[in-house]
Formats: C-alpha cells, structure tokens, sequence
C-alpha cells in the first residue's frame, strides 16, 4: 500500500512554478499524511512530526534532505486540487474494501445481505474562515463497511442533492455500484437519484421526512390506518431483532414492511408510480430501554427501497446504513482525529485533511476489525494512533503489509 501512496502522491499535480521550488510536492504529502495517521491536527503538528522523525524520513523517502517550513507546508497544500485526492481514495476504493470486508471466500447467497452503500454529509465545524459564523466546509462521504470509497464537497449555493448524483457516476464508473444498495437519508431521498440507482442495476434504501410531504404522509397512512382497517389486503412482513445491550440501555428493533405487489397498495401510495422500481415501503420503531432510569423512548422511522427481501434482511440494511456514523464519530472524537477542532480554514486545506483522515482511518478501521477477537479484547483506534506514534517498525507494518499480517497491536504495548 505504501508504494501505491506513493506513486499516487507523485502524480498529483504541483500548481508552483517548476525549478523555483525547493522541496518536492511527494515529500511534503508523504510526511503530512503519515503525521494526520498519527494523530496530527493543524499544520504546526504535522511539521513537529515531520522535525521530530527527520531522520527516518531521510532514509525512507529517497531525495528527501531538508525538512519544509510550516508555511512552506501549510501555503503548498493548500494551493492544491482536491479532485486529485478524492480520485485517489476511489482508485485505493477496491484494496480498501478487500482489506475490511468481513465476509469469508465465495459468493454471497441469498440469505447474505447485500453490500451496503450509504452517502451522507458532514461538516468540517473548524474551518471558519475569519468574520465568518460557521463553516463553508461540507463534505459528502461515501462509506462501505466503515471504508470511506469517496468525497466530495458541497460548496456555497448548492447542497447534497447536486453532489450525490456526480458520486454515483464515479462509482458506477469504477464498478462500484452495481449490485449495491445505497442508502441515503431524507436529503438524498430524490426521485431522480432513485431513477439513476437503478439505472445503474444498483438499488436503493431511503429515509423519509418531511421534504416529501405527501409521500411520507401516504406511508404513514398505510401503517398508521391501512394495516388496522384491512391488513389482510396486504403483503406484509415483519420481524423484531433480540434484544441488544449497549451502554446501558437496552435496544430492540421491530420492522413492518409492506411489499407493494397488490392493488390495495396503489389506492394509498399516490406517488408510487413515480419512484423508479420502487417496491416495498418500511417502519421501523426503535425501543430504547433504560433500566431503572427513565421510561422507554420509542423513535419511528419510514423508508422507501426498491429492494424485496425478507424484513430482518431490510433491519440488517437500515442498521448498516449507520456505519456511515460511526466514521463520523471517529472523525470527531478528541482522542482520534478531532476534526471538527481543527481550524485550518486557508485555500483547500480543509478538505485536503479530510481526506487524509479519511485515508488513513481507511488503513487503521481493518487493523481494529482483524484484532477485535471477542468483546473483552478490542482494539480502539486511539490505542493504534499511539503505537504509531510510538513505533515506526509498527507504523511501516501498517502501510506495506495487509491487515491480516500485521503483528497484534497489543503485542507491541
């Protein structure tokens, strides 16, 4: 993987004027990346990284004899393109994959659940530019298996919906998506990117809400009113997940899918025929238990999908779609990434970080899965960002060899 870094690094394009520069553009991208996998967060860390771990960069990156200044660092990466390093995540995209699936050798079967993809939109809260109240910064990520595939940023006077149909011609491209299902919530619920999912022989799973009125009303109708007054005039399924302890508080899951594969279904969806391949709408009721705290807190949900599987297949979907999340939480945790803190608001900086973080955290997410071995010996993200910083034979471990043969984490502590 390092040599496939590498070879990308350098092929990234040098906006400064050639035989006036100093220091080499591959140089300056290496030691940043490697210092944000560490756990660096502003330009000044990545030079105290880079000033502190001189010399093995001298005898790891071949040229390399002078260590940048910080604004040398911060003024070149900022200048940068960042379609170049988005494109770089999607070239790296089927490595990636590989390296953190949890599937075993073979073809699925019917009974596996089909791979998700699931789009949604952060904000880099940190990067407000000065006079500002709050960030430019939006970033659409695409996540498969908590492995980010692609980026792509939402910029001022545009939104999600206009970005999300350019990610999926780029999965698409990359033959990516067919086969898939993506998930999206309520912003990506758009008729046109339904049709364009299935376009693509891909299908879709959406949240409802408000944005879709009428639609969410008729859904709400059919589970609310039609499967009380006549539920025998429906296809209908349902299933409730075991009940699963987390932090405390008990959580179950109950699914009520309606396949729409009768005519009853037609007289309550009006707008059925306008959603490309729409077949089966969705109400999920989360029951969150917290013994002797506070009384049980029921939340409902709705979707819409153009798939027709059995309803713990559908559960399985719409609980996978929060991996998307759970990336998000370890881009903002204090004791990882910290993104939301960092304050890099100058040209393109922002979002070139990001995409380091999301680049490495693509290299340190399949290291935790191979070493979760049962729920009283797990690995943390945090405690891999601190071997890093700690042991530079761990660190090239890391980026030259597969997960599945780097040496346990807790062997070297």
């Amino acid at each position: 993987m390092f040599e496939k870094l590498v070879k990308i690094f350098k092929s990234i394009p040098d906006p400064r004027v050639q035989g006036r520069t100093k220091h080499q553009l591959w140089h300056m991208l290496t030691i940043a990346f490697m210092a944000i996998m560490a756990g660096s967060h502003g330009w000044k860390d990545i030079h105290s990284y880079g000033v502190a771990n001189f010399v093995f960069f001298e005898g790891l990156l071949l040229g390399f004899t002078e260590m940048p200044s910080v604004d040398t660092i911060a003024r070149t990466l900022s200048t940068l393109d960042p379609a170049s390093f988005c494109d770089m995540l999607l070239k790296l995209a089927k490595d990636f994959l590989r390296c953190g699936q949890d599937r075993g050798p073979g073809r699925p079967n019917k009974a596996t659940p089909p791979v998700v993809i699931s789009l949604d939109g952060k904000s880099v809260r940190g990067a407000v530019k000065p006079g500002e109240k709050k960030t430019k910064v939006h970033i659409v990520n695409t996540v498969c298996n908590q492995i980010v595939l692609f980026v792509m940023r939402v910029f001022e006077k545009s939104n999600e919906i206009t970005v999300i149909p350019v990610i999926l011609e780029k999965l698409h491209k990359c033959g990516l998506l067919k086969g898939k299902v993506v998930t999206a919530d309520a912003m990506g619920c758009q008729k046109h990117i339904a049709e364009q999912i299935v376009g693509y022989r891909a299908d879709y799973l959406f949240g409802l809400k408000g944005n879709h009125g009428t639609l969410l009303k008729d859904v709400q109708s059919v589970f609310n009113k039609g499967l009380l007054e006549n539920e025998h005039e429906f296809d209908v399924g349902t299933y409730t997940s075991p009940a699963d302890t987390i932090s405390g508080r008990i959580e179950t899951r109950a699914i009520t899918v309606v396949y729409l594969t009768t005519q009853t279904i037609k007289g309550w969806i009006t707008q059925m025929d306008e959603w490309a391949g729409i077949k089966a709408i969705i109400r999920v009721e989360r029951h969150v238990d917290y013994p002797g705290e506070r009384p049980t807190t029921i939340e409902v949900r709705y979707f819409i999908t153009s798939l027709s599987l059995p309803p713990e297949q559908l559960l399985a979907i719409t609980i996978e779609h929060w991996g998307v999340e759970t990336v998000h939480g370890y881009l903002d945790d204090s004791e990882t990434f910290a993104e939301d803190k960092c304050k890099i608001h100058r040209g393109n900086g922002a979002e070139i970080l990001s995409v380091f973080r999301k680049l490495a955290l693509n290299l340190l997410i399949p290291i935790k899965k191979m070493h979760d071995y049962a729920p009283s010996v797990k690995e943390s993200v945090r405690t891999i960002i601190d071997l890093l910083n700690r042991s530079k034979d761990f660190l090239m471990e890391v980026l030259t060899k597969k997960p599945k043969d780097v040496t346990p984490p807790r062997q070297w502590r």
